[in-house]
């Protein structure tokens, strides 16, 4: 077989491999969001543009987190959860640049006016960025659990009718602690993971705080366009 076709026929495979990669999916979202600003129309404000690109990219970014995650079947979990985030100032950017973008982006929206185009972006945006935080936390905890270099390995209990946790089941913590604010019937069992926990329910508490008043605001502002 000449050298150039075998060449060509690895290229698929080696793109879905990228995109199989936390890397990937992250440098592909972000591709499309900033390609995103070239095709919006020339009278969006910048909030706007921002808002929209952001969108984008955030929610091929959780397309491809889901689908690839649920697909695996929990014995090839734990190959993929060490693979996804070893730098954890990775999962930091990313949940930084989620909770600010999104948070910065329904504020500028919400200072240009209330009309229905601003809050569907805006309401997009808050969900957009409230899915990748819980969703980047839920990759961590996986990562987490199967890391055989901490100390006291796997840090989670799971009930006993899940001997092998899929993606599923720690989506599941993970948003569990991102709406409550604590733990279910999933138990910490170490250190490290009940501090990865601590700082995602604060975050989580400061993300819908924000949300809250942000509501509270447009809330208010309606009530006296009204009178």
């Amino acid at each position: 077989m000449p050298r150039g076709v075998g060449r060509a026929e690895r290229r698929p495979e080696r793109a879905l491999s990228f995109l199989g990669q936390h890397r990937g999916r992250l440098a592909l979202a972000a591709a499309a969001g900033l390609a995103a600003v070239w095709f919006e129309p020339p009278g969006w404000s910048l909030a706007a543009r921002a808002a929209a690109s952001w969108d984008l990219g955030a929610f091929i970014y959780l397309a491809l987190t889901w689908s690839h995650g649920l697909a695996l079947e929990p014995a090839k979990l734990p190959g993929w959860a060490r693979s996804e985030d070893g730098r954890p100032w990775v999962m930091s950017a990313v949940v930084s640049v989620a909770v600010l973008s999104s948070l910065g982006a329904i504020g500028l929206l919400l200072g240009e006016g209330l009309g229905a185009g601003r809050l569907l972006m805006g309401g997009l945006t808050l969900l957009s960025g409230w899915l990748v935080l819980h969703t980047v936390f839920a990759v961590h905890y996986a990562r987490l659990y199967y890391d055989p270099d901490l100390a006291g390995f796997r840090g989670l209990r799971f009930p006993e009718d899940c001997a092998e946790p899929a993606f599923l089941d720690f989506a599941y913590f993970a948003f569990v602690v991102g709406m409550t604010f604590q733990v279910s019937d999933v138990v910490t069992t170490n250190r490290p993971m009940r501090t990865v926990v601590l700082c995602h329910a604060f975050l989580a508490f400061v993300f819908n705080t924000v949300l809250v008043a942000l509501m509270l605001g447009v809330a208010a502002s309606v009530l006296q366009g009204a009178r």
